[in-house]
């Protein structure tokens, strides 16, 4: 479970950001894979009604098609976080329609992955990395504010199945090209665990931007026993 400084820790994207430590052969290395290519992560990670305000932009499987804005702003990028190559990801949105029809409006649209069980490990030292993608497209700055009922990106992770959140990503009302952004999480996550992540996308009421966000390519893999890493590749 997250505790102590853990526990009340916010962690921005940038200190997250690990874009050169993704796992070079997660099939054989991770416990948890997430791809969203069709043979995991559908059925699993839901949209949430019951905790979203927004009126448009619930969210979708898929493969995400590039959205321009008239600012020439990318709110959505061109294909899966695995180099565009149409697996899918997880999204608010395929906006086909056109700019600003079907992305987030009117509130917070929340979606939540399952539980990932973690494997409790015969030496308390052992835990786990958690590494996930995630793209966030924001056309204007400043024009709804960044409280919560403003403009907003945010990626949370709960290592009690739910009972407490902290956050891996946290955008506020800023403009924002939409690109894919590999990350992995600030603390090492016990053997044992009950994972959960949640995502929020938000677009207020007080202005008309155009909002976008989604997931992709969740791995969460044991640490080795030497480095305290593990196996990665440049990306």
């Amino acid at each position: 479970n997250i505790s102590g400084a853990a526990a009340t820790a916010t962690a921005t994207a940038t200190a997250t950001t690990d874009p050169l430590s993704f796992p070079s052969d997660p099939s054989s290395a991770c416990t948890v894979i997430e791809t969203f290519d069709g043979t995991s992560g559908l059925d699993a990670w839901a949209y949430v009604p019951s905790a979203s305000t927004c009126r448009t932009g619930s969210f979708v499987y898929g493969v995400p098609v590039r959205q321009v804005a008239d600012s020439c702003i990318d709110t959505q990028p061109d294909g899966d976080a695995d180099d565009g190559d149409g697996g899918g990801a997880f999204f608010t949105a395929f906006n086909d329609r056109s700019a600003g029809r079907d992305d987030v409006d009117g509130g917070a649209c929340v979606a939540q992955s399952p539980s990932y069980s973690i494997p409790p490990s015969s030496r308390p030292s052992s835990s786990y990395a958690l590494f996930v993608s995630y793209f966030f497209g924001q056309r204007d700055t400043g024009d709804d504010g960044a409280g919560d009922d403003g403009d907003y990106f945010l990626l949370e992770l709960s290592t009690d199945g739910g009972l407490s959140w902290i956050d891996l990503v946290r955008h506020g009302d800023t403009q924002n090209h939409a690109y894919w952004r590999r990350i992995r999480a600030p603390l090492d996550i016990p053997g044992g665990s009950a994972v959960k992540l949640r995502l929020k996308v938000s677009d207020g009421n007080r202005g008309g931007d155009l909002v976008e966000g989604g997931v992709d390519d969740l791995y969460i893999c044991p640490l080795d026993d030497g480095e305290g890493d593990p196996t990665t590749t440049e990306t």
